[in-house]
């Protein structure tokens, strides 16, 4: 018998709920606005007008502008790599965006406000957090280490998103309005200028805005970058999780002067990525590389606010976007940060080098060092630094003298540093462009996975870098007599500094010497008379030499020093001869000589008498000479010129 069978196919579909993706990745429930120069733009083309800024909250408070005159303009790279919207509200018609009306809804009593912009003055950048219905010291400035700092500023101007004019050297942004008396009411929260207390909300004015006052009024010439309001305060995590998606985001150090926590940076998963209590002294210029999918978040490339360290996947770009490379997985990251040491060699430094280490035989190091952590991603970097110039003596670094130290504490002298070089077996690639040093392929080999490492760079060699530290060398006329100054703030193996003199700035020759100080690591001011001056506009360098033989050259000064000595040579320009006249005071016999240009000496006789005539040979062809007037006591340099 023939059985049918009815077969029941039961189609399981596993749905993936999406959530949206937010600041820190905690969702946009009570977000009252985000606006964000990467993205909801009406255009993305560098210096294009703005009709648009779109909220990215779902609120739909679109920031728009249908006036050319007072649209803001965008900006391809504005802060860590990252694009901004140029706003100009100093002068009319001052640039802004206009919000909906109701942005603050009514009821609402506390807020939280976080946003980065380039301030007025274009030297730092703001992060400002935490606003609250008692306005208590949440206002926050850049410190002169690049941290964030906590500053409550009592003006009696303050601008909406903007920076306040009167603080503009002081580096500050306000995240309140101007409030004269009651009444005007922004978008954030109303401030007493009097008395700094909150005085509640008026949802009913018409006049919110970014970029200026509610009023029209407004200072801000810079770029805001991404602003960020909450119509409730946000939890110490969620708001942890927040500044770090702007903080490495746009390169900002948060600051951790009140220890626990504070300064710690924390990924939308809860993930400690930075702990700011685990080596205090490197919370300076902290940069950052990552991706968090839940903030919308890939930053592949970072620099400090000055410029002078990068890192970076693949290759540097101009923009973050045009980084080719990106990180595979989300909840990747690696920060660093550094201890302001000092980007060259000396002596403090060099007391804390390994010993013993196979192909590092150490002679220097640099004195600063960054504390790196790498969190859940097995992604090779590269890190750039930028060495002093010319502290570091840029232009003798030798690649095949440099080497990584990766240490385990941050102690680089008790035994748990690795070191790393070209060709080693291990991917390292140091490369060098003057003045920056570039290490590539820095991968889990050198910092492993989900660790916490502190690295610098040293040398095996006292030319990489040369370790004496030159701040200053000067040189002026001192009764008629050229006096030579220079500083040095540390000195390593320096033997003495040589003094070379010339009148073309092509031929120079030694003409004295000054002892240096070996090993030092304070500031020494050194000075230095031509006793034996020349006439005329001389030339001198300064010459620095290491106990082993190994020198360098610190720069040509030129100076004119007229002497006293009556000693006239005329015609200039001359024909074929000119007359040499000297003072009847002046000891014979005295010598004459000629150069070329190239310090040939093509003419020199002896004369014995006061008024001379120097014929020189008819074939010589017309152009600059030298002309040597050389006795016991003087010696005198003159240009003169030949004439046909």
């Amino acid at each position: 018998m023939k059985r049918s069978y009815n077969t029941l196919i039961i189609l399981f579909l596993s749905i993936q709920c999406l959530n949206a993706q937010s600041p820190g990745g905690f969702g946009t429930i009570n977000m009252n606005l985000w606006v964000k120069a990467d993205a909801g733009t009406s255009s993305t083309t560098n210096g294009a007008s703005l009709t648009s800024w779109i909220d990215q909250s779902g609120s739909g408070n679109d920031g728009t502008q249908s006036v050319g005159t007072k649209q803001p303009t965008y900006q391809t790279v504005s802060t860590n790599y990252n694009p901004g919207i140029d706003i100009v509200g100093a002068s009319n018609p001052r640039q802004h965006f206009k919000l909906p009306n109701a942005t603050v809804p009514g009821g609402a009593s506390s807020y939280t406000v976080l946003y980065v912009a380039n301030n007025v003055t274009g030297t730092g950048f703001v992060l400002a957090a935490g606003l609250d219905e008692n306005l208590r010291a949440n206002r926050f400035k850049i410190g002169a280490n690049g941290e964030l700092k906590n500053s409550w500023q009592n003006t009696a101007a303050r601008l909406i998103i903007a920076a306040n004019a009167n603080r503009a050297g002081k580096r500050t942004l306000s995240c309140t309005n101007y409030l004269s008396g009651s009444g005007r009411n922004g978008f954030v929260q109303a401030l007493n200028a009097a008395s700094n207390t909150a005085t509640g909300i008026n949802t009913s004015t018409a006049n919110n805005k970014i970029g200026i006052r509610e009023d029209g009024i407004g200072n801000l010439v810079g770029d805001v970058n991404e602003i960020l309001v909450y119509t409730y305060s946000l939890s110490a995590l969620n708001q942890a999780k927040a500044e770090t998606y702007l903080a490495v985001k746009y390169g900002v150090t948060l600051d951790n002067t009140g220890g626990g926590t504070q300064g710690d940076y924390t990924a939308s998963n809860s993930n400690n990525i930075w702990d700011a209590s685990d080596g205090t002294a490197y919370q300076n210029g902290i940069i950052g590389i990552g991706r968090d999918d839940a903030s919308g978040f890939v930053q592949k490339q970072s620099h400090t606010h000055d410029d002078t360290t990068r890192i970076y996947l693949g290759t540097l770009s101009t923009s973050n976007t045009l980084n080719a490379t990106t990180f595979p997985n989300s909840h990747s990251w690696v920060l660093m940060g550094d201890n302001q040491g000092a980007m060259n060699a000396n002596v403090t430094a060099n007391a804390e080098m390994p010993a013993g280490l196979t192909g590092c035989a150490l002679y220097s190091r640099l004195e600063r060092e960054w504390k790196v952590t790498r969190t859940s991603t097995n992604e090779d970097f590269s890190w750039d630094v930028t060495l002093n110039n010319p502290a570091s003596n840029p232009t003798l670094v030798n690649t095949a003298h440099l080497r990584l130290l990766v240490d385990d504490d941050g102690d680089f002298s008790n035994g748990g540093t690795t070191c790393y070089y070209n060709g080693d077996g291990t991917g390292i690639v140091i490369t060098y462009s003057n003045p920056v040093i570039t290490i590539s392929g820095i991968s889990t080999a050198h910092i492993t996975n989900n660790s916490t490492r502190y690295i610098t760079i040293a040398s095996i060699n006292s030319a990489t870098p040369l370790p004496v530290k030159l701040t200053q060398f000067d040189i002026d006329c001192k009764k008629e007599t050229p006096q030579l100054t220079w500083t040095t703030t540390s000195e390593i193996n320096n033997d003495y500094f040589t003094i070379e003199r010339s009148t073309d700035a092509i031929n120079f020759k030694a003409i004295g010497t000054v002892n240096g100080n070996g090993n030092n690591n304070t500031t020494i001011n050194y000075s230095w008379a031509d006793d034996n001056p020349i006439n005329g506009t001389v030339y001198y360098r300064l010459k620095q030499t290491d106990f082993n033989g190994l020198f360098e050259y610190n720069g040509v000064r030129t100076i004119t020093c007229e002497q006293s000595a009556d000693i006239n040579i005329y015609p200039n320009p001359f024909e074929n001869s000119f007359t040499v006249q000297i003072s009847e005071s002046t000891t014979y016999p005295v010598t004459i000589e000629v150069l070329d240009c190239l310090g040939r000496n093509v003419h020199a006789q002896t004369i014995e008498s006061g008024a001379t005539e120097i014929t020189l040979n008819d074939q010589l062809p017309t152009g600059t000479y030298f002309v040597k007037v050389i006795s016991e006591t003087t010696q005198v340099v003159e240009r003169m010129m030949k004439m046909k």
